[in-house]
């Protein structure tokens, strides 16, 4: 059997890889757009409403992207998800970039979106 090494398999990232390192290193100043931060907060505090009525032990983070890329999350760990009222979910999650419900290893579901752009970085 052939022994496969990772080392090689991806060694192809490897510029990508330095190129992500080059562009973080970078110094830079965050600054917060507004409109999207308004989003984001709205969001989290509608679908935690939302999630907390019906899963009052529900874990919920909504915190800014520590990769430094201007993203924000909303990640929500619970047992289930029922939707009553269907234009209040929408209002809640419609400014998502990205919005995703998939199962975790604890056999709970995890609801995930992201809101890109809710801060801006400037070159310093």
């Amino acid at each position: 059997m052939e022994e496969i090494y990772l080392e090689d398999e991806f060694k192809e990232l490897d510029p990508l890889l330095e190129m992500l390192r080059e562009e973080l290193n970078k110094p830079r100043a965050f600054f917060v757009n507004p409109k999207r931060f308004y989003e984001f907060q709205a969001a989290c505090a509608g679908i935690s409403e939302i999630v907390l009525e019906v899963n009052p032990d529900a874990k919920i983070q909504c915190e800014v992207n520590e990769f430094g890329d201007g993203a924000a999350a909303v990640r929500i760990d619970m047992r289930d998800l029922e939707v009553t009222d269907i234009k209040r979910f929408y209002d809640a999650v419609r400014y998502a970039d990205n919005f995703e419900i998939y199962p975790i290893s604890s056999g709970h579901i995890r609801m995930a979106m992201m809101f890109y752009g809710v801060l801006y970085a400037v070159a310093l």
